[in-house]
């Protein structure tokens, strides 16, 4: 990745350290999060991006494979540098060449997000009947 954004200067940025503050401002402004985990139980970080319109790019694993490539999102499937190169110039080509197409995903993935994983559902939907609360 420190290669790709010295290559790339005005159109890729890699930091080596966390802020929240800065994270919130880099997925307000993104066109993409690229989430390359080999391992990831639950999947956060491309719900960050969904919900301020950043499109993620996923290595399709563990909580991750609710990303559906080209619907809510694009995934990868085999962990090699060779396939992430690949996975990114497709949505960079997307990006380019089909603007629309790429604003559909990032509607659909807003859209699920909000319908499928706000607050208020998975409350009422998921912890008040695990817990047994209003009986």
């Amino acid at each position: 990745m420190q290669a790709l954004a010295r290559d790339l200067p005005q159109r890729l940025a890699f930091v080596a350290a966390y802020d929240p503050v800065l994270a919130d401002l880099v997925y307000a402004a993104a066109d993409f999060v690229v989430v390359p985990s080999t391992y990831e139980p639950c999947g956060l970080t491309d719900f960050h991006g969904q919900t301020v319109g950043a499109v993620p790019l996923v290595h399709a694993v563990g909580g991750l494979r609710k990303v559906r490539d080209g619907e809510t999102g694009f995934a990868y499937g085999n962990q090699d540098p060779a396939t992430l190169a690949a996975a990114i110039r497709r949505c960079v080509q997307i990006h380019r060449e089909e603007p629309g197409r790429l604003d559909a995903i990032r509607r659909s993935a807003f859209r699920e997000i909000f319908d499928l994983h706000a607050w208020d559902r998975v409350h009422r939907e998921g912890y008040l009947p695990l817990y047994g609360a209003g009986r």
